[in-house]
């Protein structure tokens, strides 16, 4: 008997209500403009001093509500990225949520031994083909690190493999702003140009704040680099609970959503000065 694949439903799981919700974002309003977080990077700096931001110890930047609700006011409602083929779609919106693979694991375990090892181009390129054949697998994100190449240019292999073994949306993951311009530039190729790129995205790219309320050097230039040509951009926390953030679930929240958050208005930021 055939199997009757069913396409995603988007699920509906709330735990906060809507008061919840607004006590969290406010608490993370007030996090950054009385606590502040630390922006290593000299655009970045800047950005938000220039937007009027208070810089104080050299890199400790105190974010004002207002410069915080103004970025949100601008940013897209609605975000869509395809794949090599066009057809694969996932539109990024308020209640949509799409399933996929990631990320970066250093070692696997090899299929036919049993043994413990790091990943290959070609294992990353296999489990690309996986995502591929996987009907409710909405976009790829490589499971693993390609090894047997610099530590510090592993991304551009990995990226490669992930385009050679599937045709669906990617997540991607940089070692640096250099890694990110190379495989921006490889995906126009793949596309037939920015301007294709610019239109539909081949890929997200999954950038980290540095928990507690630090943005490194090479989160900001990302981040930027991402905001002028048009990649959308994961600025997502990884918060350790009692360890890098508070030990509390709200506590956790209202942190990681300030780190998120000055990501957005960097982001917005650079975005203004390009459309001046």
């Amino acid at each position: 008997m055939k199997a009757n694949f069913t396409i995603n439903a988007t699920p509906q799981f709330r735990v906060l209500s809507d008061d919840q919700i607004e006590e969290v974002f406010l608490a993370a309003l007030d996090v950054l403009e009385r606590v502040g977080t630390r922006i290593h990077g000299e655009e970045g700096l800047a950005l938000l001093h220039n937007a009027g931001c208070l810089v104080n110890d050299g890199d400790l930047v105190r974010i004002p509500t207002w410069l915080v609700r103004d970025a949100l006011s601008t940013t897209p409602n609605r975000i869509v990225v395809a794949g090599r083929d066009r057809s694969k779609r996932i539109r990024l919106e308020k209640n949509q949520f799409h399933f996929g693979t990631g990320s970066d694991c250093p070692s696997m375990v090899d299929p036919q031994t049993d043994e413990v090892r790091k990943w290959t181009f070609e294992d990353v390129r296999n489990a690309a083909r996986i995502s591929d054949a996987l009907p409710n697998i909405d976009f790829h994100m490589s499971l693993g690190l390609t090894s047997g190449v610099l530590p510090k240019t592993y991304d551009r292999p990995q990226f490669l493999a992930m385009l050679k073994g599937t045709s669906k949306p990617l997540v991607i993951t940089a070692v640096d702003k250099e890694g990110l311009v190379d495989q921006y530039h490889m995906a126009c190729e793949v596309l037939g140009g920015p301007e294709e790129f610019a239109k539909t995205p081949l890929f997200v790219v999954y950038i980290e704040p540095s928990s507690p309320l630090t943005s490194s050097v090479e989160a900001v230039e990302k981040l930027l680099y991402a905001a002028e040509t048009g990649i959308p951009a994961i600025y997502t926390p990884c918060i350790m609970a009692g360890g890098t953030g508070p030990v509390t679930l709200a506590g956790t929240m209202v942190q990681a959503l300030a780190e998120y958050l000055t990501g957005v208005v960097m982001a917005q930021l650079k975005l203004s000065l390009i459309h001046i």
